[in-house]
């Protein structure tokens, strides 16, 4: 999705008086009348942090499932042996 920069800009600046990303994506979904999946795009690109929410999601999912590994095994190492936990 391609969007203006002014809500680019005006994202910078809410999250900028603000101090956070919430705020920003608040400030802008109500002045351009965006839902949360436009919004949060728009967050991601002001804030350098991926050119699409999709390309950002697909680059979450394997460090989440990497985690959730990491806390399988660590929680399967806690078991109790008695198999009464």
């Amino acid at each position: 999705m391609a969007y203006d920069s002014d809500a680019h800009a005006l994202y910078r600046l809410a999250r900028e008086r603000a101090g956070t990303m919430a705020e920003g994506i608040r400030v802008i979904r109500r002045h351009f009348g965006l839902d949360l999946a436009q919004a949060k795009e728009i967050a991601l690109q002001a804030d350098a942090i991926a050119d699409s929410l999709d390309a950002h999601q697909a680059a979450l999912a394997p460090v989440l499932v990497a985690a959730l590994d990491e806390m399988e095994t660590e929680c399967d190492g806690r078991a109790d042996p008695s198999g009464t936990d």
